[in-house]
């Protein structure tokens, strides 16, 4: 693909499966235009850390999130110093939503409509402290990062 290409770039549970994320984010700098938006999900690790050794306390997981096959794990500090490091202006990083499962079709169970409802009040909890506090409880990050403007001589 050329240079200066692509106005967005979105990658979503990516990074923390590559061995070199920075390597990636380089690349991402290099085919997005002047001004250009690059949107990345990443699980936060610490959360998920927590979320594992709730389930472990349970006895419905192992309590290591290494098991999900991650070679990266990220944080609001290791993800702005990747974008630092490709050449990258920081917009944000945000709670992002954890994903919900579909209401409709088959199979439609009641234990699916109390997920959904778990998750759909946790995740507008979530917003509501970071909207309050900027305390970040959520699963996962979202970060948003901009190409630095080319100045033209």
């Amino acid at each position: 693909l050329p240079d200066d290409y692509f106005q967005i770039i979105i990658l979503i549970d990516v990074l923390e499966h590559l061995y070199d994320p920075v390597k990636t984010l380089t690349r991402c700098y290099r085919l997005l235009k002047s001004n250009g938006v690059l949107v990345v999900k990443t699980p936060y690790w610490k959360m998920q850390h927590n979320k594992e050794v709730i389930k472990k306390l349970f006895r419905v997981g192992t309590g290591n999130i290494a098991t999900l096959g991650h070679i990266n794990q990220f944080d609001p500090c290791s993800i702005k110093l990747a974008f630092r490091k490709s050449g990258f202006d920081i917009i944000g990083i945000y709670p992002a939503r954890s994903f919900l499962p579909g209401m409709k079709g088959a199979p439609f169970s009641l234990k699916r409509s109390l997920e959904y409802s778990v998750r759909a009040t946790f995740n507008g909890l979530v917003e509501l402290l970071f909207r309050i506090t900027s305390v970040n409880l959520s699963f996962n990050l979202l970060s948003l990062a901009r190409k630095r403007e080319l100045v033209k001589q």
